[in-house]
C-alpha cells in the first residue's frame, strides 16, 4: 500500500494541478447532533485520536499536491502520513524532547502561523458580501466596454501551396465547412473548421490578426503560424456578451478577496516598524539572506 501511495503521489506530484479539498467517501457521514462537534476520530495511535480536522490540515499542509489524486488515495496517504507522524511525535516526546529548543522554535513559528492564518480569515471572510461583490462586478464588468469577439471558420494544412488550392476550391464553388471537411488536419476539421466565438486573446498573434481584419462572409489569405497554413472565413463579429453575475460570482470572488488582502496587507505593513537587518548595506545581514 505504501508502494502504491508513493507511486500515487509522485504522478499527482509531475502532474500540476489546483487545489481542491478532501471529502472522503469513508467519511461521509449524517450532520452530528446539535451540541455535539461535527468533527470526528478517524484513526487511534496507542490510545491518541487522529481526527477529521488533522487530515484537513494535513492536506492544507501540502498545498494541492494530491488534487488529481483519487479521494480514497488521498484519504489514504493523508491518515498514513499522520499515523507515522504521530507514532513519532510520541516517541519524541518519550525521549522529553519538547523541551529541546529546536523543538520550541518550532512551535514558536507555527504558533505564529496558525495566528496568522486565521486572524487573516477572520478579517478578509466577512468582506466578501453580496453587496460588495455586485458593486466590484459593476466596475470589473458590467460598466466596462464589451470587447468584440469573432466566430469562425478554418482549414489548416501544411503548406502555402496547399492553402491556395483550398481557396481556389471555394472559389470554384465548394463549400468552405465541405472542404475542411476533407482537407484540415486540425480538430475543428470534422465540424467545418468552426472554431466558434473568440476574442484577441484566445488565438495565436498572426491568425487573430487576420481573423479580426475580415468581414462577414469574407476568407483569408493564407495565414502562417507555428501550427501551419490556415484559411480563415468570418462568420461572426459581435460584442462579446458579458457573463451575468451569478456565472461568474466564484471567480469574482477570489480576484475580489485578492485586491481586498494585498489592501489589507499593505495597510497594515504602513502601520507597523518594519527593520530589515543589513538593509543599510552593513554586515550584520545573516549569511542565508541574498547578498
Amino acid at each position: 500500500m505504501r508502494l502504491l501511495l508513493a507511486s500515487a503521489l509522485a504522478a499527482g506530484i509531475t502532474a500540476g494541478m489546483v487545489h481542491a479539498p478532501l471529502i472522503a467517501p469513508a467519511l461521509a457521514q449524517e450532520p452530528a447532533p446539535a451540541g455535539e462537534s461535527a468533527d470526528q476520530a478517524v484513526a487511534k495511535v496507542n490510545g491518541e485520536a487522529i481526527m477529521f480536522s488533522d487530515l484537513a490540515l494535513a492536506e492544507e499542509e501540502l498545498g494541492g499536491v494530491l488534487d488529481q489524486l483519487p479521494q480514497n488515495v488521498r484519504f489514504q496517504y493523508l491518515l498514513s502520513m499522520l499515523i507515522d507522524r504521530k507514532i513519532l511525535s510520541q516517541q519524541a516526546e518519550e525521549k522529553g524532547l519538547e523541551d529541546d529548543p529546536s523543538v520550541q522554535r518550532r512551535v514558536d513559528y507555527y504558533k505564529e502561523k496558525a495566528l496568522r492564518d486565521v486572524y487573516w480569515t477572520q478579517l478578509i471572510s466577512g468582506k466578501a458580501t453580496d453587496a460588495a461583490l455586485k458593486e466590484y462586478y459593476q466596475q470589473e464588468i458590467a460598466a466596462r466596454e464589451p470587447e468584440d469577439e469573432v466566430r469562425a471558420r478554418h482549414i489548416l494544412v501544411a503548406s502555402e501551396g496547399q492553402a491556395r488550392e483550398v481557396i481556389a476550391e471555394i472559389e470554384g464553388g465548394k463549400a468552405f465547412e465541405e472542404v475542411a471537411a476533407e482537407k484540415s488536419t486540425g480538430p475543428s476539421g470534422e465540424n467545418g473548421g468552426d472554431l466558434g466565438y473568440f476574442v484577441k486573446a484566445d488565438m495565436v498573434e498572426p491568425f487573430a490578426e487576420a481573423a479580426f481584419k475580415l468581414k462577414p462572409g469574407e476568407i483569408s489569405e493564407p495565414v502562417e503560424t507555428q501550427f501551419g497554413w490556415h484559411v480563415i472565413k468570418l462568420e461572426d463579429r459581435r460584442p462579446q456578451p458579458k457573463p451575468t453575475f451569478e456565472e461568474v460570482k466564484d471567480e469574482l470572488t477570489a480576484q475580489f478577496l485578492q485586491e481586498e488582502g494585498k489592501a489589507l496587507i499593505e495597510k497594515l505593513r504602513n502601520d507597523a516598524t518594519i527593520e530589515i537587518v543589513g538593509a543599510d548595506g552593513g554586515s550584520s545581514r545573516p549569511a542565508i539572506a541574498p547578498q
